[in-house]
């Protein structure tokens, strides 16, 4: 069940089962005060709202197929990586891994169960005529799946929008906004990154940090892409 057909008030046992834990947890976390909860009688119950907001729940559960949620784990440090880009990328050709000095990790389990684990890389790299912005990579199950780009001042990225996952392909303004974003910011990614060559596509838009709406957007792209392939 998508977060936003929760209902408004739940059992300690409904928020087990919606976020795939043993209730026993849900009870551990209120009596900790990591989950708040309000006392009716001799009954607890939990608020939506305080769902969202508290450390115990997922920072972001969306959409990203219909029936099928995701489940952002805490996002964690990790050391710094290097990336061995395909033959078409520039740093490959100069047979050049790309170094990522600050990554982070965590996972994500979709609705049926299954874990991907997510590797996160950030470093700088020339884009749309500026030489150092900075590049927001997001790696799911190992493979490389979305970027996102800095804007002139690097407070605010954008990663580009494919409708099918297709690694050609963008969406471009007018075309249907896959459903799985309906909930997330989205913009002309030229609107955001600008200068020579920009892309026209859109794009998810997030503060710089706010790692959670990058790694929800690549999980999007790895369901549609494997939805697209049957």
């Amino acid at each position: 069940m998508p977060f936003t057909d929760l209902p408004a008030v739940l059992k300690p046992e409904e928020v087990a089962s919606y976020l795939q834990v043993r209730p026993e947890t849900v009870y551990e976390d209120i009596t900790a005060g990591r989950l708040n909860a309000i006392r009716i009688g001799n009954e607890l119950r939990i608020r939506k709202e305080d769902l969202l907001s508290t450390s115990f729940a997922p920072d972001h559960v969306v959409t990203s197929a219909p029936g099928e949620s995701l489940v952002v784990a805490q996002i964690e440090r990790t050391p710094a990586f290097e990336w061995k880009w395909p033959s078409e990328k520039s740093l490959a050709k100069e047979n050049k891994p790309e170094k990522f000095a600050e990554a982070y990790r965590t996972s994500v389990r979709l609705s049926d169960g299954r874990v991907l684990p997510i590797l996160i890389g950030i470093t700088d790299r020339s884009a749309a005529g500026k030489p150092d912005r900075e590049r927001i990579l997001i790696i799911v199950n190992g493979a490389p799946t979305v970027e996102f780009v800095g804007s002139d001042d690097s407070r605010i990225v954008a990663g580009i929008i494919k409708p099918d996952g297709n690694s050609q392909r963008h969406l471009r303004n007018g075309q249907p906004l896959p459903p799985a974003y309906a909930l997330l910011d989205t913009r002309p990614y030229n609107e955001i990154v600008c200068g020579p060559h920009a892309s026209h596509g859109i794009a998810v838009v997030c503060d710089a940090d706010d790692y959670n709406t990058m790694v929800l957007h690549a999980v999007i792209r790895w369901t549609l892409k494997r939805a697209a392939r049957g």
